[in-house]
């Protein structure tokens, strides 16, 4: 958002979803195959969920931290674990505890804890990050919601494609689109090449 642009407003009047509503962000691994190419996996790197135990009116400015509905959720994560995953454990998943901690790699718009000029002093609770971008109220706080509305206009223009009206099939090939044209990616692609690996 342009510091000079005025707020972005939720739409109070949008229909609410029930108390008890879980909603759950899974995330799974795409892999670089033999040839340099990005592949999808069915192997999941982790599993967020969020349970709404009240769904309380928010506010119309978005993730508003201390607002009303700041603590109608209750936040769960389960991410993969290497050793548990080879050792065929629960798919290899493992719970996040409350107070658990780490220095964040999500979300940290560039900024590394030990390389920073201005380092990060202390890690952070990782079930209190979700808390920061998913405070709004109810179907407010699911940030994915704008995803969805790229996606039906995506298919608006894409009736004949079947992987357009598959959402997994259509987030994944965003995702992947989206990874070809990262800095880092194509780096690695001119290694691959100077290797001789393709």
């Amino acid at each position: 958002m342009l510091l000079n642009s005025a707020p972005v407003l939720l739409n109070l009047a949008l229909l609410q979803f029930p108390v008890g509503t879980q909603v759950a962000l899974v995330r799974q691994v795409i892999v670089i195959d033999d040839e340099g190419k990005l592949v999808p996996t069915a192997l999941t790197e982790s599993l967020q969920l969020r349970v709404y135990q009240a769904i309380t009116p928010g506010t119309r400015y978005t993730n508003y931290i201390n607002g009303p509905s700041s603590h109608d959720q209750d936040f769960f994560e389960f991410r993969m674990n290497r050793a548990e995953l080879f050792a065929r454990h629960s798919g290899g998943l493992v719970a996040m505890h409350p107070g658990e901690t780490e220095y964040a790699t999500f979300s940290t718009h560039g900024m590394d804890a030990f390389e920073s000029a201005t380092p990060l002093e202390r890690q952070s609770v990782i079930l209190d990050r979700c808390r920061s971008c998913h405070s709004d109220s109810g179907i407010h706080s699911v940030q994915s919601r704008l995803q969805w509305m790229k996606r039906s206009q995506d298919v608006r223009q894409h009736d004949n494609d079947e992987n357009h009206r598959d959402p997994i099939a259509w987030e994944t090939d965003a995702t992947i689109a989206h990874k070809l044209h990262q800095p880092e990616f194509k780096l690695l692609q001119r290694l691959w090449d100077g290797a001789g690996l393709s």
